[in-house]
């Protein structure tokens, strides 16, 4: 029997809600997988993509990731992985980084062979490259083939922009199942006789992802028995495995006019154990918004590592099309960009100066110097892309609750940044598109014009405190401020011992 580990969407390195302790983590839920296997001894760790949140990582996660790579290596357990969407460089990738270091093994078109399982890998693509691809894969004389691949694949993943279907008929090798990453939801499903499945992420990157987080483990062989999926086809079986991860503690107030929201809020949080926790707080209903910075500092002041609260109900007539929460504005300037058709090299500027610790002294020579290499190397790379996503699609993530709340009554959008929520502004004629989110102590302004090969750019001015209409607000977000930043003087010495572990002399 052969058993596989199937994780994805690690996103090593994330400072969510600009907190050190998040980042940690991040890496921690990581550590966890790698303890599972090398406790279970499985034959192989599977990565689905998306191992760093950024393509541009700063030190502290690439060694945070090495040190697990080697336990592995250690403990003789292969790490198998393809690149995701966040993983994409121009050049060498970081799976080629792993190879070298950490005896990774980045999947591709030749089998990878362990007993009577062949394992394939599908590497992120971005769709308007999609057209040529041609999944010819080598042949293999094992019992059972697997894909492992990176992408919104439908109809697994309901705004999906990739057909699985598709991949598996006009493949020239015949799988049993498909391992996944991209969609940060755990979910799998029979695909015309192959067993698919996404793990979903291993922390929540998102306010809206209240599902327990796990990975996966699949049994292939006549004694793998049938687990827990009736999806799987004879001779696979698939558990999944929860994780133990920071608790985020959801309260969900639906008011009516007459409701003390504020009020109910407090209780709510008092009430609620929200120690150490993530604590998101959702308002819909009737009645006017509330200022949310207050109830945010009071939802800190019970014990919560960090409190988010979104204010969903409308104030006036024909406001913002798209709302986001201020608990995941990266997840709303990721879906916002996924539409944008950016070309290879804008997208690699708009991580570089979205990123967690941007080198904003010296950004304009990083951006000459690679503008200048790509022209050198291969002109294409500024070439526009298809969007992965129409606007329509995303206004329909957003009627489905995937994290935002959608008013389409107005054609001409404005954005209000005093009542919790960020909104995305745009013109008339589609050419302008501007997110404004509002995160912890620093505001983020992320312009892209265009899109489809008009001019195109991203740009970040953050300041120094919250915005906001009352000097309430500002004053709790201050004291949020300085909470973040002894949360992570505590968290440096955590880290420091995980990145002990690797020596440079060893590279």
């Amino acid at each position: 029997m052969t058993v596989i580990i199937h994780t994805s969407d690690t996103h090593l390195g994330y400072h969510q809600y600009h907190l050190s302790q998040r980042a940690v983590d991040f890496r921690l839920a990581f550590k966890q997988i790698v303890d599972a296997a090398i406790e279970r001894d499985v034959d192989a760790v599977v990565h689905a993509g998306d191992f760093f949140h950024d393509s541009n990582p700063a030190v502290n996660p690439i060694l945070d990731g090495i040190a697990q790579l080697r336990r592995l290596k250690q403990a003789d357990i292969p790490f198998l992985t393809v690149v995701g969407n966040h993983d994409t460089t121009r050049g060498k990738q970081w799976v080629n980084f792993f190879e070298a270091v950490a005896d990774g093994t980045h999947l591709g078109h030749k089998p990878v062979c362990f007993n009577d399982v062949a394992i394939y890998g599908l590497d992120y693509v971005p769709p308007s490259k999609r057209d040529q691809l041609e999944y010819d894969f080598d042949p293999h004389d094992c019992t059972h083939a697997v894909l492992v691949a990176h992408g919104l694949f439908k109809p697994l993943t309901a705004h999906g922009d990739w057909s699985l279907p598709d991949i598996l008929s006009s493949s020239t090798v015949s799988f049993d199942a498909a391992l996944l990453g991209d969609d940060h939801a755990p979910k799998h499903d029979d695909i015309g006789g192959t067993f698919a499945t996404y793990p979903g992420s291993t922390e929540r990157t998102a306010a809206d992802q209240r599902g327990d987080r796990r990975f996966t483990i699949l049994r292939f062989g006549n004694d793998a028995g049938s687990g827990e999926t009736e999806d799987c086809p004879p001779g696979i079986s698939h558990e999944e495995v929860p994780l133990d991860v920071r608790k985020h503690e959801y309260i969900d107030i639906e008011a009516d006019e007459d409701m003390d929201v504020v009020a109910t809020v407090r209780d709510e949080l008092r009430d609620r154990d929200v120690q150490d926790a993530v604590a998101v707080i959702t308002i819909s209903g009737e009645g006017d918004p509330v200022t949310v910075a207050p109830l945010e500092e009071f939802g800190d002041e019970q014990g919560a590592l960090v409190t988010r609260v979104s204010d969903r109900r409308r104030r006036g007539v024909g406001r913002v099309a798209v709302d986001v929460s201020f608990a995941d504005p990266d997840e709303a300037v990721e879906r916002r960009l996924r539409t944008l058709g950016l070309s290879s090299v804008v997208a690699d500027l708009e991580q570089q100066a979205r990123g967690d610790d941007p080198k904003t002294s010296n950004l304009t020579d990083v951006i000459e110097e690679t503008i200048n290499d790509c022209i050198e190397e291969d002109a294409a790379d500024f070439e526009p892309t298809e969007p992965e996503l129409t606007l329509e699609e995303l206004r329909a993530q957003a009627d489905d609750g995937e994290g935002m709340t959608l008013d389409t009554t107005s054609t001409s959008q404005t954005p209000s940044m005093s009542d919790g929520t960020a909104s995305v502004e745009e013109s008339n004629n589609d050419e302008e598109v501007e997110i404004r989110t509002d995160e912890g102590s620093a505001n983020e302004e992320v312009t892209l014009p265009g899109g489809n090969g008009q001019n195109q750019s991203a740009e970040i001015d953050e300041q120094s405190s919250r915005s906001t209409t009352t000097d309430e607000a500002t004053e709790s977000s201050n004291e949020r401020q300085t909470k973040s930043e002894e949360s992570n003087d505590e968290d440096e010495s955590e880290t420091a011992e995980t990145t002990s572990q690797v020596d440079f002399n060893d590279f």
